[in-house]
């Protein structure tokens, strides 16, 4: 296993109240890693560590120390997606994702991304004539057009219509396998977590568990002492398992009803 991403012994705080003491972790290359929090844990001030927009020098990405005089070519193979994330209103479009394509290559990319999305017939439209929900899915795709190395993602999904978020998710499962991207979700909703490879839950100021999924739906307390729900599908497995109508624990809701209806 090899982490692109290393967090050691990290504290910060906002004047006299600490976020987060001696925060340790790490992201492991290449794949889909959730970090799961509740309301106000600091899972924003934790994408703007690691996005270099607040400093620090406890974090390593991609093997380089995330400092000041790093910072402008980490930003190269780096994208984040949140709600400091801002459109050029007077541009079209096409304008806005023209700019991530520089790249040889990514233009059938970026085809393939708006058409997903959903965008493909506004690509001549002026930004300030998209409604927000358009808006956002403008950002995303302008994110994963650039192809980045690693995606940052601080809850930007929630606004999003529960259809297209779920093709985003998946469209995201698949990058980090097709694109050797590494994805970074940060959210309050459990249930996202369903198509991540590993799951950071933060609370008290610090990593409360780090794992593969399915390691960490097993411990239910854990959640508990995020304050957190297990996802739905997770929840429903369980008491399944308590009444004996099944030995397993399902991550995907058609598989558990083929099951169940052999």
């Amino acid at each position: 296993m090899e982490n692109i991403i290393q967090v050691r012994g990290l504290t910060f705080k906002y004047d006299q109240e600490y976020v987060f003491r001696d925060l340790t972790l790490e992201i492991e290359k290449n794949k889909f890693t959730t970090i799961l929090g509740a309301n106000g844990v600091g899972k924003t001030t934790l994408t703007k560590l690691l996005s270099g927009e607040y400093n620090s020098n406890r974090i390593i990405i991609d093997g380089i120390h995330l400092t000041i005089h790093n910072l402008r070519y980490i930003k190269t193979f780096t994208s984040v997606i949140s709600d400091d994330s801002q459109l050029n209103e007077q541009n079209k479009v096409i304008d806005e994702l023209n700019i991530t394509y520089e790249k040889e290559g990514l233009e059938d990319l970026m085809i393939q991304i708006t058409r997903l999305l959903g965008i493909n017939k506004l690509l001549n439209k002026k930004i300030q004539k998209l409604n927000v929900g358009e808006k956002q899915l403008v950002l995303f795709a302008r994110s994963l057009i650039q192809n980045p190395k690693i995606l940052i993602i601080d809850e930007s999904l929630d606004k999003l219509d529960e259809e297209i978020k779920e093709k985003i998710l998946m469209f995201l499962k698949d990058m980090t396998k097709l694109r050797k991207m590494t994805v970074i979700y940060l959210t309050s909703n459990s249930n996202d977590s369903l198509y991540s490879d590993n799951i950071i839950i933060i609370g008290d100021k610090q990593i409360i568990a780090a794992g593969k999924k399915e390691q960490i739906y097993d411990n239910e307390q854990i959640f508990k002492q995020a304050k957190l729900k297990l996802p739905f599908i997770i929840e429903l497995s369980k008491k399944l398992q308590f009444y004996n109508l099944t030995d397993k624990t399902y991550i995907n809701a058609e598989k558990m009803v083929e099951d169940l209806w052999k």
